[in-house]
């Protein structure tokens, strides 16, 4: 049986999961099992529950991703993502309020046409997120082109 689970494309991502956060020879124990991370008793010792309760990755560049970093393994708090999506779920990340909407800086660096350093020290020189983001993403004006509309910005990346 385990033969066939090592070569099933879930069993390293449902192997991984439980080792993180029950091994403390693992090297990433200390972020998860160390800190009170843990896998809900209906996966922590069955494969197929959590085969039944993830289902397939979406595409090999998804990975098993907690909804809440302060919280366990568990189908509530579990999804498929990719890396990008992934390193804007960090703790570690800094997250703006701008008109009832909050994103992550490369959210807003995206959204904007801004660099993302650019938003980050403006923030640190102590700026309203109004000024930071409200003027510049107003002074921003669009340019559609073949029917592509874009900021000044996005076309000078686009274009080269």
């Amino acid at each position: 049986m385990r033969r066939f689970l090592e070569r099933h494309p879930l069993y390293n991502a449902y192997r991984s999961m439980v080792a993180r956060c029950t091994n403390s020879k693992h090297a990433s124990f200390a972020r998860y099992g160390g800190r009170g991370i843990t896998v809900c008793s209906r996966w922590i010792d069955s494969f197929e529950n959590f085969e039944v309760d993830m289902g397939a990755k979406p595409s090999p560049d998804h990975q098993l991703e907690r909804k809440n970093n302060d919280e366990g393994y568990s189908p509530e708090n579990c999804t498929w993502a990719t890396s990008v999506e992934q390193n804007r779920n960090r703790g570690d990340n800094h997250t703006v309020t701008f008109e009832g909407e909050t994103r992550t800086i490369a959210e807003w660096a995206e959204k904007t046409g801004l660099g993302w350093m650019t938003i980050k020290k403006r923030i640190v020189l102590g700026w309203s997120v109004d000024r930071v983001l409200g003027q510049c993403v107003r002074a921003q004006p669009l340019l559609t082109f073949r029917g592509e509309s874009k900021t000044i910005l996005a076309w000078a990346k686009h274009l080269g």
